[in-house]
């Protein structure tokens, strides 16, 4: 097949702030999702129209997870974009002042790993802790990736990376002084 290149400057040239940096871009049917830290550039690609989501203080990460687009932001919390409007998902404490890393899906509900306070488990809105051994907890995680496994693997700042089981058990633990190159 080809590519059409479509340039997208010259409809938001007038709305970005000034050395504004995009980190992230999702797509889905009928947007798509431009993040930088402030703000979040919604095109419709049916009406090729821009919507600007700009009432957050800092939008630390967008995910897509099971067709859901979600972003979190740093103290207000987690919340969802449903056909280019806002919907709240969780402003559980432990989740507006904890960086969100990643989302995974688990059963029926999502497993949210923060950079610092662990694995909770998300379930109708209601946040939980997730059993992990000391590895999550104790670390900064940086990263993470669910495997195909099962099991996740969590980059963490200056201790390496971890391989944990589902059930929250150390699999294996990879540092500098045991081969990992950084």
């Amino acid at each position: 097949g080809k590519l059409r290149y479509t340039s997208l400057s010259k409809k938001i040239k007038k709305y970005l702030q000034e050395d504004e940096q995009f980190w992230n871009i999702i797509s889905d049917e009928n947007f798509i999702l431009f993040q930088s830290f402030q703000r979040i550039y919604i095109y419709d690609t049916k009406t090729e129209k821009f919507k600007i989501v700009k009432s957050f203080p800092y939008i630390f990460k967008c995910f897509t997870i099971d067709n859901h687009i979600v972003f979190q932001s740093i103290g207000k919390g987690l919340f969802e974009i449903v056909d280019g409007k806002i919907k709240p998902i969780c402003s559980d404490s432990r989740i507006k002042n904890n960086r969100i890393t990643e989302i995974y899906t688990s059963k029926q509900n999502w497993l949210l790993q923060t950079e610092k306070a662990g694995i909770f488990k998300l379930e109708n809105n209601v946040i939980q802790l997730f059993t992990f051994n000391d590895a999550v907890t104790s670390n900064t995680v940086f990263c993470s990736k669910k495997l195909k496994s099962g099991d996740i693997a969590l980059g963490t700042i200056s201790n390496g990376l971890f391989i944990i089981t589902p059930d929250g058990k150390t699999k294996y633990h990879f540092t500098q002084s045991k081969g990992l190159g950084n």
